[in-house]
């Protein structure tokens, strides 16, 4: 089970992802993503605190989306996330690439 709270500022929204992004759940939150790049949001942030189980290919998505939106001038950026899934973007070798500048402690605000 996947919930998704969003919190959206101008061009600029948070998802709160609570649950797991597994087999059953990885196109909802791509097609999320899909619906606020169709809305012309250009940043994303990624609020994983609340989640406990980032299958690969969710992570695979979070990687394509932030390729596409640095293409376009944009950014999908982690903000928080829980030990767990903060060291596998570390194992990974994407905390550079993905997070942002406070990384992986709950964001204090959006802006």
């Amino acid at each position: 089970m996947l919930d998704i709270d969003i919190l959206r500022q101008g061009n600029q929204v948070t998802l709160k992802l609570i649950g797991q992004i597994d087999p059953a759940t990885v196109e909802t939150f791509r097609q999320q993503l899909e619906e606020l790049l169709a809305l012309g949001c250009r940043t994303i942030l990624l609020d994983l605190e609340e989640l406990d189980f980032l299958y690969s290919e969710g992570l695979g998505v979070m990687i394509e989306f932030a390729l596409r939106l640095r293409g376009e001038g944009g950014q999908l950026r982690v903000v928080a996330a829980c030990e767990r899934i903060a060291s596998l973007l570390e194992i990974c070798g994407l905390t550079e690439f993905m997070c942002a500048g406070a990384a992986l402690k709950p964001p204090t605000a959006v802006c």
